[in-house]
């Protein structure tokens, strides 16, 4: 079609063969077509083409996406629609390779499709292992055009990491008390973690504030809380960093950011309990 020219003469008729290419489309298609003219009264006329593709056996959803974290099972499903006028058989799923049998699970509902029926592939995803694998599995068939099916499979686990939040605020108070803010902190690796010593790298920050960790060593899942206290001896913002030292390669350091308002005391107390407390 592209490039295709003719000339016609007057009530002579003219053909144009259009091709078109039904790899990796499905159902319902509509294609336009345009044609110029050296006539300034028709200089160009569409064609609208449309029809659907058969699909002799359908896979949908064509290529599937599985997301999980570490640890985690994810389920989901396949469909093969046998649109044969004769019964269709499946094999069994063929791995590409161990790692994929090791982190993917295929099951199916039925290995005999009836004709404008379709068998379930239930996938399961066990997330025993962290990143990305994109792989492309196969079923044999008894159909000759058909002998092998293919299924793409998109598998993404988060790996584990130590789950805590990245800000703790303690919001507006007055100079001359004292806040305690807890949070959580948990072991989502896949093996335990040991904690080492609390430190505050302002020194700002380091000489009116404490924390402590109910416990030193978190088993896989396990949580610990972190409590920690304020006692500002000064007015106005208080900004600063909280870090924990953690025995873990991939995450070494837990680091929290801290923030507060420290508003004058009232009362006839205020200045001297101001005074002092600098």
């Amino acid at each position: 079609m592209p490039g295709w020219a003719r000339t016609v003469a007057p009530g002579e008729e003219s053909q144009i063969e259009v091709k078109f290419n039904t790899k990796g489309k499905r159902n319902r298609q509509t294609k336009r077509i345009t044609v110029r003219t050296d006539d300034p009264n028709n200089e160009r006329f569409v064609f609208t083409l449309t029809g659907n593709i058969f699909e002799p056996i359908s896979i949908a959803p064509p290529s599937l996406s599985i997301r999980s974290k570490l640890g985690e099972s994810v389920t989901k499903s396949i469909k093969i629609t046998n649109n044969l006028d004769h019964p269709l058989t499946l094999g069994q799923i063929e791995y590409p390779d161990e790692d994929s049998r090791e982190r993917v699970e295929f099951r199916l509902d039925k290995n005999i499709i009836q004709p404008n029926d379709f068998a379930e592939f239930t996938v399961i995803s066990n997330g025993k292992k962290e990143g990305r694998l994109y792989k492309t599995f196969t079923v044999p068939t008894d159909e000759p055009k058909y002998k092998t099916l293919s299924i793409r499979v998109n598998v993404f686990v988060e790996g584990g990491k130590i789950e805590f939040p990245t800000a703790l605020s303690f919001g507006r108070f007055l100079i001359g008390e004292e806040k305690t803010q807890t949070v959580q902190i948990t072991n989502n690796m896949d093996h335990p973690v040991s904690f080492g010593e609390i430190t505050f790298p302002d020194e700002k920050i380091r000489s009116v504030t404490t924390g402590n960790l109910d416990k030193k060593s978190l088993a896989v899942g396990e949580s610990a809380s972190l409590s920690v206290t304020l006692n500002p001896k000064e007015t106005g913002a208080l900004k600063g960093v909280l870090t924990i030292h953690t025995d873990d390669d991939k995450m070494p350091l837990i680091s929290i950011r801290m923030n507060a308002q420290i508003d004058p005391a009232v009362g006839p107390n205020a200045n001297s309990k101001t005074n002092s407390d600098r």
